[in-house]
């Protein structure tokens, strides 16, 4: 399965360490194909990340930090369909508008229960498969 990450790249966010590490490192990375669109430079040539949300099974949104362009990627998840997971950290908040694109909304208190939500999602959604 493929896993679309969407993100804030918020200066005050560190997703290298809060998100892409945790998520690498887990027992998922080695079931499933996680796209970290802010893991790899992508040179001169603009990569479309729409084409990469097209071909995941879902995307999964950490929204602790309001970010346009993560709302730009969870427009198009929408638009095409795809199912959309949003997670933020315990005692953030998150953007009402949200609701609109999904129910699937929940916290988070660190990387162990980041992992473990995730977890609970893609088993508790056979059809993603």
């Amino acid at each position: 399965m493929r896993i679309y990450i969407s993100h804030a790249t918020d200066k005050n966010y560190d997703f290298r360490e809060f998100l892409y590490e945790p998520l690498q490192a887990s027992p998922l990375a080695k079931e499933h194909i996680f796209i970290f669109p802010h893991e790899r430079d992508y040179g001169s040539e603009p990569h479309n990340m729409k084409d990469e949300i097209i071909r995941s099974s879902f995307v999964l949104a950490e929204v602790s930090y309001p970010s346009t362009g993560s709302g730009i990627e969870l427009g198009w998840a929408s638009e095409h369909g795809k199912q959309i997971f949003c997670l933020y950290q315990y005692g953030r908040d998150y953007s009402r508008s949200l609701l609109v694109l999904t129910k699937h909304i929940d916290h988070y208190s660190g990387a162990t229960e980041l992992v473990q939500k995730i977890t609970d999602f893609i088993k508790d959604n056979p059809q993603l498969r």
